[in-house]
């Protein structure tokens, strides 16, 4: 689950069905929203396929998984000029996330 909208997450009947709905709410109270960059698709893409293959056996250890992506976002991020990438880091907020 990436992405959600609070009432969702808010619905009693959905949390009944489903019990982390109310945890993932709960963890939205000091959450920073951050507008969606094209290149969050491979970072999640990266951990989703490494993660998979551990899961599925054909990775040894969970470690491996992670360092696997991690190398491969490392890599991909080198397209980036390194203050855009600093810049990120501490990217304030939005106006209109903060509502």
């Amino acid at each position: 689950m990436s992405q959600f909208r609070k009432s969702i997450l808010g619905d009693a009947k959905l949390q009944e069905k489903y019990p982390y709905y109310k945890v993932l709410l709960d963890s939205q109270v000091n959450a920073r929203r951050r507008i969606f960059h094209p290149f969050y698709q491979a970072v999640e893409e990266n951990f989703g396929v490494e993660l998979s293959k551990y899961m599925a056996g054909e990775t040894a250890t969970a470690q491996e998984a992670l360092t696997t992506a991690c190398n491969a976002v490392n890599t991909q991020l080198q397209m980036f000029p390194a203050d855009q990438r600093l810049r990120w880091i501490n990217d304030a907020p939005a106006e209109v996330l903060k509502k």
